[in-house]
């Protein structure tokens, strides 16, 4: 078993846990609270459900001259 952690730090945790960007051991807490806990276990069922959704209607690319200027603009305000 993993170690415990609250409803409020796995639902702070549950973007961080659908796009796999925890280390295995967080994943694995998050994961069997979000298994056991019936007040978070819809919110992951909802969250999870809403990115397959949005992944399945976002699947053009955004035109070469708008990600070069997304791009440019996140090196400006990386620059300070």
């Amino acid at each position: 078993m993993t170690r415990p952690i609250s409803c409020n730090d796995a639902l702070d945790q549950l973007w961080a846990l659908i796009d796999q960007e925890l280390c295995a051991d967080d994943a694995e807490c998050v994961q069997e609270h979000i298994e056991r806990c019936t007040a978070c276990f819809p919110h992951y069922d909802f969250e999870r459900a809403y990115r397959q959704l949005v992944a399945l209607q976002c699947r053009q690319e955004a035109p070469p001259e708008l990600r070069r200027r997304i791009f440019m603009r996140l090196l400006e305000e990386e620059a300070g």
